[in-house]
């Protein structure tokens, strides 16, 4: 038998095609190909030899392939909002048990009151922080996209542009901070209106409870104002509490998480209000316990 217009490529498929025909019906139900070495070949039997061309193992497929397995990472963080710091559980196979892990975490730490910030899978997750110390995230899949949108719509409340405070990717197994990241609060008062205004900023410090700091802050500038009307000016929890004045007269405070976003942030609150003169003054720490009277004539405490 000659074949004078067939190469030796086609020769093979040509035996593989005369082998196949030849198989027994069971066999001819299932696609025979050359063998691979994949899982659930099986072989059936060998191409014919010759003319040159070398026989071949043929091989069905006995059993269906393994479905890919889909690697699915799930991670969660948890919050408290007497914390200063955020907690991650991660590397989970399944939903469900990241969030459970991450409150858990947190609930431990703090005594309770977590809450759940959300689960996502795949992934990292931006957390944010504004100038009081209060958390957001942001998506980083596709583009980031969410996360842009989350620090842009939490600058657009404060004068310096938010933070951010941290990234987790999903696969991290778990991040779990302790008591220390349990925040003590700041706040500061002073006269309210023009009439009777003293320059005098009243502070307390290093107070667990935000309401506690507030009801002290109002009584010790309604202490040393009896006649006046005082008011809250400044809430910090885990941060600073800035001072600064512009124009030897015009008075501010406001808050920021350190000692240097602060004072950037009062220097240009200062400026955005076509001050001159600016003067970033002294900066109060959150964490300090205390009472403290502030003197913007000075720019240091009494």
């Amino acid at each position: 038998m000659s074949f004078p217009n067939l190469t030796r490529c086609g020769l093979a498929l040509l035996l593989v095609a005369m082998v196949y025909c030849m198989l027994p019906v069971s066999n001819a139900d299932a696609q025979v190909f050359a063998c691979s070495a994949a899982v659930g070949e099986r072989q059936v039997g060998m191409s014919q030899g010759g003319m040159g061309v070398a026989s071949i193992p043929l091989c069905v497929q006995d059993r269906a392939a393994p479905p890919p397995v889909v690697d699915n990472n799930y991670a969660a963080i948890a919050w408290h909002r007497d914390a200063s710091d955020v907690w991650m559980d991660g590397n989970y196979l399944g939903s469900g048990g990241a969030v459970r892990g991450a409150l858990d975490a947190c609930n431990r730490a703090m005594g309770g009151g977590c809450e759940s910030a959300g689960e996502w899978s795949n992934s990292t997750m931006a957390v944010i922080r504004n100038r009081n110390g209060i958390f957001f995230v942001g998506w980083m899949g596709e583009g980031g996209h969410d996360r842009q949108r989350v620090l842009a719509e939490c600058s657009a409340n404060q004068v310096l542009p938010c933070e951010v405070f941290k990234t987790f990717n999903s696969r991290r197994d778990h991040y779990f901070p302790g008591p220390e990241a349990r925040i003590t609060h700041a706040v500061a008062a002073w006269v309210e209106g023009q009439e009777g205004y003293n320059r005098k900023l009243y502070i307390v410090s290093g107070y667990r409870s935000l309401e506690e700091a507030r009801d002290l802050a109002l009584s010790a500038c309604q202490t040393a104002n009896p006649q006046l009307t005082c008011k809250i000016t400044a809430e910090s929890s885990g941060g600073f509490i800035q001072t600064g004045t512009s124009d030897g007269e015009r008075d501010f405070s406001t808050v920021e998480m350190t000692p240097a976003r602060a004072r950037q942030a009062a220097l240009r609150l200062c400026t955005n209000s076509n001050g001159a003169n600016c003067h970033a003054q002294s900066v109060y720490d959150s964490r300090r316990p205390g009472t403290f009277v502030h003197s913007f004539a000075t720019g240091l405490a009494d």
